[in-house]
């Protein structure tokens, strides 16, 4: 039972993975590439942003749970497992049916994303599936 249950963890990390093309080379805050953006109407003066942070605990979910910031804020989220698990963070606003995920985060590493499209996002981790919430304001 217990090879099932982690070759079906595997089976949708990979799954995730490989759906997954964003990835973050600047601080451009530009939302995600075509096919895994959310998009939106509101726009934002880009010159105001701020670097907000987030732990991924692995069970334990994230420190904080929910974090309020402002359209054209960042999060830098930092893999901080105590197990020290490898772990894809996914994003999802409201009840829209596109998702943005992070590229596989080893024990330590840090995705930043860049929030520019008001509302309440869900997140969540492939490996525990503890979810978390971001309100932008």
């Amino acid at each position: 039972m217990k090879l099932i249950t982690v070759i079906v963890i595997v089976l949708t990390c990979l799954v995730i993975i490989s759906c997954s093309s964003t990835t973050v080379t600047d601080n451009n805050p530009e939302i995600a590439p075509a096919g895994d953006s959310i998009s939106g109407k509101t726009t934002f003066d880009i010159g105001a942003s701020i670097t907000h942070y987030s732990s991924i605990l692995g069970k334990a979910g994230f420190e904080p749970m929910k974090t309020t910031i402002k359209i054209g804020d960042a999060i830098s989220f930092t893999n901080n497992d105590p197990k020290k698990k490898s772990t894809v963070l996914t994003i999802k606003l409201g009840q829209e049916r596109r998702y943005i995920n992070s590229p596989l985060l080893k024990s330590g590493e840090t995705w930043e994303y860049f929030f520019n499209v008001k509302g309440d996002y869900t997140i969540w981790t492939a490996a525990y599936g503890v979810m978390g919430k971001v309100v932008v304001e």
